[in-house]
């Protein structure tokens, strides 16, 4: 973490045996910060989707692994008007392609209470979550289910998923 000037104000270290990325950051309505991404270290040693929170302190708060039979991941994080946490990413765990969007919504303490899959016959991943101003989701993409080239997709999401 570092100040408004670039100056390191802390810094960690996470990880276990295997492989153990982290590939979205979002502050959180509390000063800390949420990180989602993939993990081969806990869970089924599988790559699973990872969210961990910190305090602003950087304190470890907690760890949430979700994960399938094989590969399930996310690239970007973003925060709701009530502290909950959108996750979007990839698997290739469940659904109807190669990889399927997957999107899931956690409580502010990490608790899943929805989830969705997205997708066609072959390659569709998420690379980018937002909220609008209007409190809806939208998530940005990668898919080549609809043409013979990869394209990008925007895909929006009703403000109330629960």
């Amino acid at each position: 973490k570092m100040d408004q000037n670039g100056k390191k104000i802390w810094a960690r270290t996470y990880g276990g045996e295997y492989e153990d990325i982290l590939n979205g950051v979002t502050p959180t309505l509390d000063g800390g910060i949420v990180a989602a991404g993939s993990t081969r270290s806990w869970g089924s040693k599988q790559t699973d989707l990872t969210v961990l929170k910190f305090s602003k302190e950087g304190k470890l708060i907690w760890h949430k692994i979700y994960g399938y039979k094989r590969y399930d991941f996310a690239n970007a994080v973003t925060v709701t008007r009530e502290g909950d946490f959108i996750i979007a990413g990839g698997t290739d765990s469940m659904g109807e392609g190669v990889y399927d969007v997957y999107i899931l919504a956690l409580d502010r303490n990490g608790e899943l209470f929805w989830s969705g899959l997205y997708g066609d016959r072959n390659t569709d991943i998420a690379h980018g979550v937002t909220r609008t101003s209007d409190g809806s989701i939208v998530v940005v993409g990668e898919s080549d289910s609809y043409s013979n080239a990869k394209d990008f997709f925007l895909l929006k999401l009703q403000k109330t998923i629960k």
